[in-house]
C-alpha cells in the first residue's frame, strides 16, 4: 500500500458507522458530493480497501484480477468487434488482440497502475468494465434476447461511473455504433437504443457530481478550448512519436495490414471511408487527452500522470492498429490482391528483417526486460522485502510516535514506497491512522 491507498482505507473503515457495505456506501456519496463522479470505480476501491484492512494479502490478489479483467475485456471487445464485422476467424481475433497488448503491456512502464492498489483500480478496473459494456453493445447488434438487453444494461448502468477520462471515448463510441446501425438498418435499433439510454443516464449521474464542481474551485483551470489545442498537440508532437518508437507495434501494424488483406469479411472501405477512419482515429485520441488536460490543468504532455498515459496509450494502439487493419481491407478491395505464397513470403521477410534491425529494442529495451532484470538481480525483491519491514515496524511499534529509517533506493522499474522526515506531511498522517499511531517519521 503507497500513498492515497492509506488515505483511502481510513476513509472507509473511520469515517462512518456499520457494516463494510454501509460504510462503502456512505463514502462513494461523500466523495461523489466533495470529489468526483465515478461512483462504480469508487464503490469496488473503498470495499476492497475495507477487506485489504482485515488481510493485506487480498491487495495484490485484487490488482492481478483487475488487470486480468481488462485483458479478458479486451479480448472480448475484439471478439464481438470481429464479430459485428463479419469476421469470425479466431486467428484474426488472436493477432489483433495480440498487436495491442503485447506492445501495450511490455514497451513502456505504467507503475502508478501495476503498484498502486488504488491508481489500478479506478483506471485499470474502469477499463476493463468500459471493454466488457462496448463487447456487450457489439455482441447486442445480433443477439439481442431479453437476457442479452438485460444484462447488457446491468453493464451500462455501472459503466456510466468509471473514471471520467473514459466518459468521452465511450460515448463517441457507443453514439458511432447507434449511427451505424441506423444506417445499415434503416431504422433505429431498439435494443441497442435502450441499453444506450441506460449508459447516457448513469453517466450523466456521474459528470454533473458536485465533487467536480467543488475541485475545481480549488485548482488551477484551463479553458475547453485550450484543454482542445493542448490535445491536438500532445497526440502529434508527444503521443504519436512515442508510439512509433515501439518496433514491436510497428510489426503488429504490418500484420494488421495483412489481416485486413488476409481476412475475408462484410465490411466494405472505400477511400471516403478510409479517410474518415483516419479522422477518427485522431480525435478517439485526442478525447482519451481532453479530460486530462481538462482535470487537472496540465499545460504540456510531459506533465501528464503516469496511470493517465496508461489510458492514452490504449487508446492510440487500439485505434491505430484497427486503422491498419481497415488499411488492408481498402488495399485488398481497392487493388484487388490477395494472399498468395508471393505476398506471404514478402511479409515474413519484411516482419524478419524489422525484428532482427530492432532486436535490442524489441527485447532488452523496453519495460518488461528491465522488470525481469531488476528482480533476476534481487534489487526489486530486496527493495520490497526493505519496505515491509518498515511496516510491519510501523504496525507492531509498541511507541505512538514511531520513526523508521527510509526505505533503499527504489528500483527504476517500479513504483516508489513514499514516505517523509515530516510527520505533518499528509502520506505520514494517513499511514498514522492507518495503523493507529499519532505520527510516523522516517529519518
Amino acid at each position: 500500500m503507497i500513498t492515497d491507498d492509506f488515505y483511502d482505507a481510513v476513509l472507509v473503515r473511520d469515517m462512518f458507522e456499520g457494516g463494510l457495505l454501509l460504510r462503502t456506501l456512505k463514502v462513494v456519496y461523500h466523495r461523489y458530493m466533495t470529489h468526483a463522479g465515478a461512483f462504480s470505480c469508487f464503490f469496488t476501491t473503498y470495499f476492497e480497501l475495507g477487506l485489504i484492512a482485515k488481510n493485506e494479502a487480498l491487495l495484490a490478489i485484487f490488482i492481478e484480477i483487475d488487470i486480468l479483467l481488462v485483458i479478458i475485456g479486451l479480448f472480448a471487445f475484439i471478439n464481438y468487434l470481429c464479430n459485428y464485422i463479419g469476421s469470425r476467424d479466431f486467428t484474426l481475433k488472436i493477432c489483433l488482440f495480440s498487436g495491442i497488448i503485447i506492445p501495450w503491456f511490455s514497451y513502456y512502464s505504467y507503475k502508478q497502475i501495476f503498484f498502486w492498489f488504488s491508481a489500478c483500480n479506478q483506471y485499470c478496473l474502469g477499463l476493463g468494465i468500459l471493454l466488457f459494456t462496448l463487447a456487450a453493445f457489439f455482441r447486442l447488434t445480433y443477439k439481442n434476447n431479453l437476457i442479452s438487453i438485460i444484462l447488457t444494461s446491468i453493464l451500462a448502468l455501472i459503466c456510466g461511473g468509471i473514471y471520467i477520462i473514459y466518459i468521452p471515448v465511450m460515448v463517441l463510441v457507443v453514439v458511432l455504433l447507434n449511427i451505424t446501425e441506423l444506417v445499415r438498418q434503416k431504422r433505429i435499433n431498439n435494443s441497442l437504443f435502450i441499453v444506450s439510454l441506460f449508459l447516457a443516464i448513469s453517466t450523466l449521474i456521474n459528470v454533473i457530481a458536485p465533487g467536480y464542481r467543488l475541485r475545481k474551485e480549488d485548482e488551477v483551470q484551463i479553458s475547453i478550448h485550450d484543454a482542445f489545442k493542448l490535445s491536438f498537440e500532445g497526440i502529434f508532437h508527444n503521443e504519436i512519436p512515442n508510439i512509433l518508437k515501439n518496433p514491436g507495434f510497428i510489426i503488429f501494424c504490418i500484420v494488421a495490414i495483412y489481416c485486413g488483406i488476409r481476412f475475408k469479411s462484410k465490411l466494405k472501405i472505400n477511400g471516403l471511408r478510409l479517410l474518415l477512419s483516419c479522422f477518427l482515429t485522431i480525435i478517439m485520441m485526442v478525447l482519451s487527452c481532453f479530460p486530462v488536460y481538462l482535470g487537472y490543468a496540465y499545460d504540456s504532455f510531459d506533465k501528464i500522470q503516469n496511470r493517465c498515459i496508461f489510458t492514452i496509450d490504449f487508446v492510440s494502439y487500439t485505434s491505430i492498429l484497427l486503422l491498419a487493419f481497415s488499411l488492408g481491407i481498402y488495399i485488398r478491395q481497392w487493388s484487388g490482391i490477395v494472399a498468395t505464397r508471393k505476398l506471404n513470403a514478402s511479409v515474413l521477410l519484411i516482419l524478419t528483417f524489422l525484428t532482427v534491425t530492432h532486436y535490442t529494442d524489441i527485447f532488452t529495451t523496453n519495460a518488461r526486460y528491465d522488470l525481469i532484470d531488476q528482480t533476476n538481480h534481487n534489487n526489486i525483491n530486496y527493495y520490497r522485502g526493505r519496505v515491509y519491514e518498515i511496516m510491519d515496524m510501523i504496525k507492531n511499534s509498541p511507541e505512538s510516535d514511531v520513526v523508521v529509517p527510509f526505505p533503499p533506493e527504489t528500483p527504476p522499474a517500479i513504483l516508489s514506497f513514499e514516505i517523509a522526515n515530516d510527520p505533518t506531511v499528509w502520506i505520514n498522517e494517513a499511514m498514522a491512522a492507518y495503523y493507529h499511531k499519532n505520527s510516523v517519521t522516517a529519518q
